[in-house]
């Protein structure tokens, strides 16, 4: 049997921790080790994490989520890579489903469908948002359907083979959309194959401090349209895509796809480093934004 490592980033969530890592031990699958990397939580992630029985414990400076995440697959040993959210919960058979698939079809990463649970007014929002993903997804198919949602809605959907990241390096420095960039990144430059199941088989949690209600919605289409634009920029002129403004979902204004269409950001990671691209491109959408604001 081979070895998954479950990573969890975890960041001012101690109340929900240990529901966390205890649904990653209680998996049906049998040899797994847990690693769990605090992104220099403030509150008490470390005493809930460190002792435990079966899990690995780091602590490192407050990096992101994407850095955690790379740190975890560094530190792992696994032959397979699940990650889980520090307030999301596995279902029982969530990684034997995922390892059963990957190692009967010879695909790369398994995506796993959620069920959302939870309070406040994300909770709504998310399970609409988990139903027009699969709607997208059999009316597409699920490379085109990227550009209209994130149908994965979040890196605890995730099982691969760890060698993918010798072919995708790791994930990069976005706030919200590394889950989406790693996936586009894996789907269109590395061509790995995929597989997916609609029923779901973990917990996405909806509370008052989910992490991505912190991220204003400007910041979040920002990095959506950088790396959907990555990606389309790198098509064939004969792809059957279509443009990138026809393509782009999310419910991004055409003015926006627009400026991000013909500015290009993308490019600049040939001259500056990808964190001084994208810094860079949110502050121009930004002011992009407000400007056309001002006019309406």
């Amino acid at each position: 049997m081979k070895t998954v490592s479950v990573i969890i980033p975890a960041y001012n969530h101690q109340d929900f921790l240990r529901i966390a890592i205890d649904s990653a031990l209680n998996n049906t699958y049998e040899d797994i080790e847990v690693i769990v990397i605090d992104d220099g939580s403030t509150d008490d992630t470390r005493s809930v994490a460190e002792n435990l029985e079966g899990v690995i414990y780091y602590r490192q400076i407050n990096s992101g989520a994407h850095a955690a995440i790379n740190k975890g697959i560094e530190l792992s040993s696994g032959h397979y890579i699940a990650i889980l959210n520090d307030d999301d919960l596995f279902h029982p058979q969530h990684i034997q489903i995922g390892v059963d698939n990957l190692e009967s079809t010879g695909n790369d990463l398994f995506i796993g469908t959620p069920r959302v649970f939870g309070i406040g007014p994300k909770l709504k929002i998310m399970e609409n948002h988990v139903q027009h993903g699969s709607n997208h997804i059999l009316a597409l198919g699920p490379a085109k359907a990227l550009f209209k949602t994130n149908w994965s809605t979040s890196t605890s959907a995730y099982i691969f083979r760890k060698d993918l990241i010798s072919r995708v390096p790791g994930f990069r420095p976005f706030r919200m959309c590394h889950d989406l960039d790693f996936l586009l990144r894996v789907m269109f430059d590395a061509r790995s194959s995929i597989g997916l199941s609609l029923q779901p088989s973990w917990d996405y949690r909806c509370h008052e401090s989910n992490t991505g209600s912190s991220i204003s919605m400007t910041i979040q289409n920002a990095e959506i349209l950088y790396s959907l634009g990555s990606i389309h920029s790198k098509m064939d002129s004969g792809n059957d895509f279509g443009s990138f403004l026809d393509l782009v979902g999310y419910g991004i204004d055409s003015h926006f796809v627009a400026f991000a269409y013909n500015s290009k950001p993308w490019s600049h990671e040939t001259s500056m480093t990808i964190e001084n691209a994208i810094a860079k491109w949110i502050r121009n959408f930004t002011n992009y934004v407000g400007s056309i604001d001002q006019l309406t």
